[in-house]
């Protein structure tokens, strides 16, 4: 683990450990945000308890199965576009027009941020 690496960490602990301080002094209300140790240890409890098993399976189970659609459109979108030229012909100005515009805003915040 590189220097960095470890300041963010440490940032992050000190970050959460002042929440916690000021959770416990009252400095921030109680009602409004409670201790980081009591939402983990909540967390915990509902996690192990099984109450919602069934809606994080189902809540993964999507997104996997979205990923999956996209991967085979992908695929099946990059394939059509190799094998008919004509479809590649129509459908390439609109493709380019979103990489160049992409490039061109990534290319101009480089080159303002370096000069």
């Amino acid at each position: 683990m590189n220097v960095a690496a470890r300041w963010r960490i440490g940032l992050v602990v000190a970050f959460v450990a002042l929440l916690e301080l000021a959770t416990r002094l009252a400095w921030i209300d109680p009602v409004s945000f409670i201790p980081p140790s009591r939402m983990a240890a909540s967390a915990w409890d509902i996690l192990t308890s099984g109450q919602y098993t069934i809606d994080i399976v189902q809540t993964l189970g999507s997104a996997l199965l979205t990923v999956a659609l996209a991967v085979v459109a992908g695929f099946a979108g990059g394939v059509l576009l190799f094998r008919l030229p004509r479809l590649r012909r129509v459908l390439d100005p609109l493709l380019l027009s979103y990489t160049r515009c992409w490039c061109s805003c990534c290319i101009r915040s480089s080159s303002s941020s370096s000069g």
